[in-house]
């Protein structure tokens, strides 16, 4: 399938992946984001994969997909990412994901004090909240 979109791209073309990537990361198919971030990746520029990947692992962090999450950050995502003014672990930690909360904050050094937007609740106040 990555193939398939990939291939239908003109020569020298980057496709543009971003909706494959949304779509296979929202549905949970790590294999096809696997796929996807190895050939789109290096053909990116850095502003564009910061971008890109930003909001990737934010989603990923809010419906509690660790796998992807670590994928991305391994990609080149950062962990305090907050293009919708909210990070991963912001999200992680308001919809209950206690496991990748303790990921993001012991093997990525997420921003515990963190507080991205007006009026968004820092990172601690929300583990505090949902236990």
């Amino acid at each position: 399938m990555v193939k398939t979109v990939v291939n239908g791209a003109s020569e020298g073309e980057i496709p543009d992946c971003t909706i494959a990537f949304e779509l296979a990361s929202w549905q949970g198919y790590d294999e096809i984001v696997r796929h996807l971030l190895q050939y789109v990746k290096p053909k990116l520029s850095e502003g564009l994969q910061v971008h890109v990947l930003g909001r990737l692992v934010c989603r990923a962090a809010e419906l509690g997909y660790e796998e992807q999450v670590s994928l991305f950050l391994e990609n080149g995502a950062h962990a305090d990412a907050a293009p919708d003014k909210t990070t991963p672990l912001q999200y992680a930690a308001r919809n209950g994901h206690a496991s990748l909360v303790l990921k993001l904050l012991k093997q990525h050094d997420a921003d515990v004090d963190s507080r991205s937007g007006l009026g968004a609740d820092k990172a601690i106040l929300l583990v505090a909240e949902k236990g």
